[in-house]
């Protein structure tokens, strides 16, 4: 295809996705693809359709891997594979999803089939296929502009082998994926450390809730097993009454609303919300919170929405989908009731409780009803320390997950215009991880 071009000083020109090095060339999907075709699905009357070996790739499949496909939800078998369009595609292909998450794209490591949502890509040789994923990850956005909204939103495989990327020479696409590699090594090493970090935090949970923090002898309980001098109360023993409100009755004043969608379920606080006038208040729009409270979500308990209140929300007001725990201050310790109802005892206890089939939810004296161990202040204090360092390791490690997923998406972008050039880098020496 030829390229109208104009020369900026820089060695830049002009292009149909905008200005690229000069030295590059922009070209239709097809024309770097050795072989570009959509999959399809059998007829479901074909005898063994799911129960083969052969791997059979479904959108759910690309969206749920960060780059590499090595398996797949769902198999075919050669006669389900004959009895339809789907054909194998071979190892180290593009694969891009054309209905619903538009875009998306995976390299499969393993021969696999496709169904009709899915194009596999096969690159000529003259096109890195490790560069060509990452360029389809910032180029293939563009595909949004052309969605047709049927049943279900979809771009046709027209459309999108006609989709026009930008090819720098060979060795220069090899140096750009070799970069963005390194960057999305180091995040997924960071997503290995956040687990291991989290499974620490479960594991020292179980054990201080368990053994505490002084080698006493154990005794069994109707909640398991814990220290000697432990006492088991329920939490309504150890909890203060809270108020119900009607905001609506002082039309003026403007509130902050915390409801069950406000909770960050991976950081367990409140991370949205909304401003009210009382006039305007939600229905739901009831209970009154104080900094220090627990709210813990009665509808669906098993979904873990807990926070405390910071101070920045004191005085403020949360749904009656909450239940809000405040603690007597000279008998239980906020931070170490919230880590305990945490506990996955403790929620599938309070969940076996729940009723309803569209909105299954307990009451507020379902969970207040809740048994849980009691040590005194002073080892509620050691335990609450113990577990907050391991909270602050694993918020320092999600912060550089945060930054390196920002460098990511910046040095894609710098390297995809050529605004950053690696062509004269000996990256034999460079070490981004």
């Amino acid at each position: 295809m030829v390229t109208r071009k104009l020369e900026y000083k820089g060695g830049f020109q002009s292009s149909e996705v905008g200005l690229i090095p000069s030295d590059w060339k922009v070209v239709k999907l097809k024309e770097i693809a050795e072989r570009l075709k959509a999959g399809g699905t059998p007829l479901r009357t074909v005898k063994g359709y799911w129960n083969g070996n052969i791997p059979f790739v479904k959108i759910e499949d690309i969206t749920s891997v960060e780059k590499y496909l090595t398996r797949t939800a769902s198999t075919i078998s050669e006669e389900g594979l004959r009895n339809s369009s789907a054909w194998l595609v071979p190892p180290k292909s593009i694969l891009l999803s054309m209905y619903a998450s538009i875009g998306e794209v995976a390299i499969n490591k393993v021969q696999v089939a496709t169904n009709q949502a899915i194009l596999a890509i096969i690159p000529k040789k003259e096109v890195d296929v490790e560069y060509l994923y990452y360029c389809l990850k910032y180029h293939a956005k563009r595909l949004h502009s052309f969605i047709v909204q049927t049943t279900q939103k979809n771009v046709n495989k027209g459309i999108t082998e006609n989709l026009l990327v930008p090819v720098p020479p060979l060795a220069e696409q090899r140096k750009i994926a070799f970069v963005l590699s390194k960057i999305q090594q180091a995040i997924q090493q960071q997503d290995k450390i956040i687990e291991a970090t989290k499974n620490l935090k479960k594991s020292l949970m179980q054990k201080l809730f368990t053994e505490g923090t002084r080698g006493e002898e154990q005794k069994e309980t109707e909640i398991g097993l814990m220290p000697k001098s432990w006492k088991v109360l329920s939490l309504s023993e150890i909890v203060e009454k809270t108020a119900i409100i009607d905001p609506r009755k002082n039309p003026e004043i403007i509130f902050k609303y915390i409801d069950v969608s406000s909770i960050s379920r991976e950081y367990l606080i409140i991370n949205e919300y909304k401003e009210y006038k009382g006039r305007d208040a939600p229905s739901r729009a009831r209970k009154a919170v104080k900094e220090g409270d627990i709210i813990f979500a009665t509808v669906r308990p098993s979904l873990k929405r807990i926070a405390i209140i910071p101070e920045s929300f004191d005085g403020e007001i949360c749904s009656t989908a909450f239940c809000v725990i405040r603690c007597k201050k000279d008998v239980a310790l906020p931070e170490f009731v919230f880590y305990y109802i945490l506990t996955d005892g403790f929620v599938k206890r309070v969940s076996e409780l729940q009723k309803g089939t569209n909105y299954p939810a307990v009451t507020d004296s379902d969970v207040l009803a809740q048994k849980i161990p009691l040590p005194k202040i002073s080892e509620q204090q050691q335990i609450v320390e113990s577990l907050s360092m391991v909270d602050r390791k694993m918020l320092a490690e999600e912060r550089r997950k945060v930054v390196l997923q920002q460098l990511f998406k910046t040095t894609l972008n710098k390297l995809m215009t050529g605004e950053i050039r690696v062509k004269d880098i000996d990256l034999g020496v460079i070490n981004v991880s």
